[in-house]
């Protein structure tokens, strides 16, 4: 009995024990203070575009395209543009210069999951995509942009992460300017009726205007070229508004330089179309005079002077 309680009084004390230390813990003191957040901004809703435009990539197994995505690339028939800030680098590359044969309906997901899928399943599936593409263009017209994007992990970042971020941001800009004719704006409007047709969408970070009448595909892009983008990290910290302006002038030199190329060629043709009719118009084609070669055999001989 005694020994029992022994034992109580033992754990009891040790309870006080505990018990007191617990109360004189010192408090930590943490030096970073918490601030709250920023409410977040409201989704911005857009409007239905007028077209669908569908985003095909080349395949990176050929080996004609290491030679493409070289950042280095040399050529005259293509189009360069570097970003004044060194942001990207973009190409206009002519399909002529591209191997461009038939590319296969099924995609680069479907073709390595062979083991997944039996050839008739392949089939199948490739029917029923290619059904639902048809009842899609009934609905809205649907083009198509050849884009490549140069993400390498030593010239861009190791982070897959961040490549693939990248490449999204840079199509969503893309798709705003061609789809809706986004434009940023510089200062916010005072009137509605300053924006004239345009419609303007606040963003967290900027204010943007959607003009439906910038909103065309021939005007922005090529549709006889490869659009190949190196970009840079910087463009991941980049804000929507501040990657639509540089994806905007980007377009457009490409699109101006595509024009001069055309305007070059066509001047050339002319000249020397215009060229080639001089010269026959001064050619004699049929004369009526005999050359001067055979006027000295044909004449009669000088009479001769009797001695």
């Amino acid at each position: 009995m005694s020994s029992r309680l022994s034992c109580g009084l033992w754990s009891f004390e040790r309870c006080l024990i505990s018990a007191s230390a617990i109360r004189t813990r010192i408090p930590i003191s943490f030096d970073s203070v918490l601030h709250p957040r920023k409410p977040t901004s409201e989704p911005v809703s857009l409007p239905s575009a007028p077209f669908r435009l569908r985003i095909i990539s080349l395949s990176y197994n050929r080996p004609d395209v290491h030679a493409l995505l070289s950042p280095n690339l040399s050529t005259r028939r293509a189009i360069r543009y570097v970003d004044p800030e060194r942001h990207f680098v973009l190409f206009a590359v002519p399909e002529a210069l591209v191997d461009t044969f038939n590319h296969p309906v099924l995609t680069d997901k479907i073709r390595t999951l062979n083991s997944c899928f039996s050839p008739a399943d392949r089939v199948l599936w490739a029917e029923k995509r290619a059904a639902k593409r048809a009842r899609d263009s009934l609905l809205k017209p649907t083009h198509e942009l050849r884009l490549t994007f140069g993400l390498r992990i030593k010239d861009t970042h190791k982070s897959a992460v961040v490549r693939k971020t990248i490449r999204k941001r840079w199509i969503a800009a893309l798709k705003l300017i061609v789809q809706y004719g986004c434009q940023p704006c510089p200062t916010q409007p005072s009137r509605p009726e300053d924006l004239g047709q345009a419609q303007a969408v606040s963003t967290a970070t900027g204010l943007l205007s959607l003009n439906p009448q910038d909103a065309k595909v021939e005007k922005w892009l090529l549709q006889d070229h490869y659009y190949i983008v190196h970009p840079t990290v910087s463009l991941y910290k980049m804000t929507i508004v501040e990657l639509v302006r540089i994806v905007r002038a980007a377009l457009s030199h490409v699109k101006q330089q595509a024009l001069r190329h055309v305007l070059k060629s066509t001047t050339s043709r002319e000249t020397s179309f215009n060229h080639s009719i001089r010269r026959k118009s001064y050619s004699p084609i049929c004369s009526l005079e005999p050359p001067k070669h055979l006027n000295s055999r044909l004449s009669p001989p000088p009479p001769r002077r009797l001695k």
